[in-house]
């Protein structure tokens, strides 16, 4: 990761299943990682696209970093099943964060059964520029 000079809400997201055929929905799952470690947040993006749209797989600032995300640190995501998890190595090796389940759906299940990965950035207006956090190098795997 690169953080440089960061404030405010700044995120790096990594995103699943999305879905964006249809115009003006957006359908996804999504692991953000704060600029700060304030919070690793796991949310299913049920369709909108305004910011109350999003429904929590577990509540908000259940999961951080202490001591925040810093140059050097890597960050892992992973969907399998319903099962959203989030890593980090801050040089010592895999910690696992935390993980967030979607069982909204039917049996239990995922409610998003079907989509592309991606990545995603965010910030609140006021919180520095968007080149102050980020990747210095990305590697997206698929799982056998």
């Amino acid at each position: 990761m690169f953080r440089g000079n960061t404030f405010g809400i700044q995120e790096v997201e990594f995103l699943f299943r999305a879905n964006d055929s249809i115009p003006g929905k957006v359908t996804l799952y999504e692991i953000n990682f704060a600029h700060n470690g304030q919070y690793v947040d796991f949310y299913r993006w049920d369709g909108g696209i305004q910011l109350s749209e999003f429904t929590p797989l577990v509540p908000s600032l259940t999961y951080s970093i202490p001591g925040g995300i810093n140059n050097g640190d890597r960050v892992r995501g992973q969907m399998v099943g319903n099962t959203l998890s989030a890593w980090i190595d801050k040089g010592a090796g895999w910690v696992l964060i935390g993980s967030a389940s979607d069982t909204a759906g039917p049996n239990g299940g995922a409610v998003i059964t079907n989509g592309t990965p991606g990545i995603g950035f965010f910030k609140t207006s006021g919180s520095g520029d968007m080149n102050q956090y980020g990747f210095f190098d990305l590697k997206v795997t698929e799982l056998p």
